[in-house]
């Protein structure tokens, strides 16, 4: 992983600090600055670099190799294999829950269906854009 490439974890967040590092690695992915043929820290590395436990970095990534974002191999590290994740029937319902929960969390917040909309639409050019 390059110099620049920087994961970022919120340790007062509720978000599992594991589910923190896939989000982190697929929105590097997302944004090109992680490639097909990067490598990653190895578990023991990135888990000194970023003061977690080794068994949260090997959760998260587990999680992304059967994602089929990563490839793990003992000792050596990870490596990107694909920018994208599998998208099945079961991804599919997955991601459906997942919009269902935020929609439902925006609604309770008085978030207006507007508003709702250009924060994703925010979210979606940042990312696939590479605006900041």
């Amino acid at each position: 992983m390059g110099p620049n490439v920087l994961i970022t974890l919120d340790l007062r967040d509720q978000t599992p600090i594991y589910e923190q590092l896939v989000e982190s690695i697929k929105e590097l992915v997302n944004r090109g600055e992680l490639r097909p043929g990067d490598s990653l820290p190895t578990v023991r590395q990135l888990a000194q670099d970023l003061a977690v436990n080794l068994n949260t970095v090997a959760r998260a990534y587990r999680e992304l190799a059967n994602q089929g974002i990563l490839s793990v191999r003992q000792g050596r590290g990870a490596s990107v294999v694909s920018a994208r994740a599998r998208y099945g029937p079961a991804e599919k319902e997955s991601l459906r829950k997942k919009v269902r929960r935020l929609v439902n969390e925006a609604l309770s917040l008085g978030v207006s269906s507007p508003e709702l909309h250009a924060m994703l639409d925010s979210e979606l050019s940042r990312l696939t854009e590479g605006g900041k």
